[in-house]
């Protein structure tokens, strides 16, 4: 196999994979040969790189961030939505009294106390879903038209500090993070 079918041509301003007698990038205008063909820079390796198609894994991106905005916009709004009945159905099913004692034993709360602590919690959690919801949403659409890396890869980061809440969460985000921190080159922007 010689050097030339090894190697693909790539824009070492933005990452765009070029075709082979281009003379200026598509994509960010940068001059990547003379005129005549011939590379401006004096060695290959200033303007080649191996071939590495990053367009599948940010597809698999994408799909799977639109999916995971979708879970927890809907999680958000549902949690939002039943915050009191949640209330009444442990009071209906005989756990709310357990529920009390067990924290007044741990944290001394009373009833009352008891009842805002768990309406809080489950609007703070509610609030933290739709949030995170939302920036996974920002960098599906960042993913999906190619565009606002930056913008896709802080969001992915936001995201992965609010799941932190549960290590689960906080493993499957720094993955996806680096995943899609690895995809630049196929963005526009």
């Amino acid at each position: 196999m010689s050097d030339e079918e090894q190697y693909d041509l790539f824009c070492t301003h933005c990452g765009q994979r070029l075709e082979k007698d281009t003379v200026f990038c598509p994509s960010c205008g940068t001059q990547v040969s003379d005129m005549g063909g011939e590379p401006v820079y004096s060695s290959d390796r200033n303007y080649r790189r191996p071939v590495m198609d990053m367009s599948p894994r940010l597809k698999f991106l994408a799909i799977l961030f639109t999916i995971t905005a979708v879970y927890y916009i809907i999680s958000g709004i549902i949690n939002l939505v039943t915050v009191d009945s949640t209330i009444e159905t442990y009071k209906s099913l005989g756990m709310w009294d357990t529920i009390v004692d067990y924290f007044n034993t741990t944290m001394n709360m009373n009833e009352q106390q008891t009842e805002d602590f768990l309406k809080t919690m489950t609007l703070v959690s509610a609030i933290s879903n739709i949030v995170m919801g939302a920036l996974v949403g920002v960098a599906a659409f960042c993913s999906f038209k190619k565009v606002k890396w930056t913008i896709g890869l802080i969001c992915c980061i936001i995201a992965t500090i609010i799941s932190s809440m549960s290590i689960i969460g906080l493993i499957v985000g720094i993955i996806v993070t680096y995943l899609y921190s690895t995809t630049k080159p196929c963005f526009q922007s």
